[in-house]
């Protein structure tokens, strides 16, 4: 009898144990295979009001982000190759103050947009509060004769105003010149001569000294911090890859010291 009872009990810990192990494993699985499903997804359920601009649609994206939909003229996609070389001659042609850069969306930049197809771009801007009406107004001067839909996402983060500020002052002994790349803040030296690097990358704005001088567009440019925002691609260049940012014969611009 005690025999019995003993078996009983065993067996009945073993189921015991069996289904909260199974249920502790449902409700960390999807943080040990790595499948947890993101914080925020962005849906259509959120549309802004837009007055008379038929082609756009506007929506409240994640965290207070705004996301505009173009239409486009035919509302067709067409292949990536052909969609680039149009997409290139629009990014200097957009008229929104103080856009620091945009790129093409992808699961970092805009992890919101993954389950919708089409062409994105993403912005870095600072769009002094403009209403989602402004905004898409500014982009349909551009993209109106666009056969392809496209999204664009304007993430959270805005400035307020434009801040006319040197980025450090001279009389400070850590006002260097801005690095292209980190690596390249580990070479500079600062009594080596500065050699100017022409052609496409050539700076903008006067300058008193480095302090004066910050990257602009998306990166890739060299700007006294008294320009206005623009629009810029998002490359990465080589040919900048040891270069410097900084004041030039009192000209913001890239620099090497090879």
């Amino acid at each position: 009898m005690s025999n019995t009872k003993t078996l009983a009990i065993t067996v009945i810990c073993s189921i015991c144990l069996l289904a909260s192990t199974e249920t502790f494993a449902k409700k960390r699985m999807p943080l040990l295979s790595g499948t947890r499903k993101p914080k925020c997804v962005f849906q259509k359920k959120h549309p802004l009001p837009l007055k008379r601009i038929p082609t756009f649609r506007a929506y409240k994206g994640c965290k207070g982000s705004l996301v505009l939909h173009y239409l486009g003229t035919k509302g067709k996609l067409h292949k990536r190759p052909v969609w680039s070389k149009r997409r290139n001659t629009y990014f200097s042609k957009i008229k929104i103050p103080h856009i620091i850069g945009m790129s093409e969306c992808n699961r970092f930049t805009a992890p919101q947009m993954k389950r919708y197809k089409g062409h994105c771009l993403r912005f870095s801007d600072n769009r002094l509060g403009w209403s989602a009406q402004k905004t898409a107004l500014a982009l349909l001067k551009v993209f109106k004769e666009e056969p392809d839909p496209v999204w664009f996402v304007f993430p959270r983060i805005m400035i307020s105003k434009h801040t006319l500020k040197p980025r450090c002052y001279f009389n400070d002994p850590k006002c260097l010149p801005v690095p292209y790349t980190k690596a390249g803040a580990l070479s500079y030296r600062p009594k080596g001569r500065r050699f100017p690097i022409r052609g496409k990358f050539k700076g903008r704005g006067r300058c008193q000294h480095d302090g004066d001088c910050v990257k602009g567009g998306c990166g890739n440019h060299c700007v006294s911090y008294k320009t206005p925002g623009f629009a810029a691609i998002c490359p990465y260049y080589t040919a900048l890859s040891h270069a410097y940012c900084g004041c030039v014969k009192n000209r913001c611009m890239w620099f090497n010291q090879h």
